[in-house]
């Protein structure tokens, strides 16, 4: 299940949620109960299988 940030509309506090991506428009502040509260998208990392060893990214090409 996926970890979503979102900071407080009304409190403005930040706090993290993990909860299925069609759960995730039911999602309360923790601290003060509100709803609607703003997804905050930050960096991810991700792994491919394979080896197990760690691969540096594709080239693009340019530079």
């Amino acid at each position: 299940m996926p970890t979503y940030e979102f900071v407080c509309t009304r409190c403005e506090k930040p706090f993290s949620v993990r909860t299925s991506i069609g759960e995730k428009d039911l999602v309360r502040c923790p601290h003060c109960d509100a709803g609607s509260p703003r997804q905050v998208f930050r960096s991810c990392n991700f792994m491919r299988g394979g080896s197990g060893g760690c691969e540096a990214p594709p080239r693009s090409g340019f530079g």
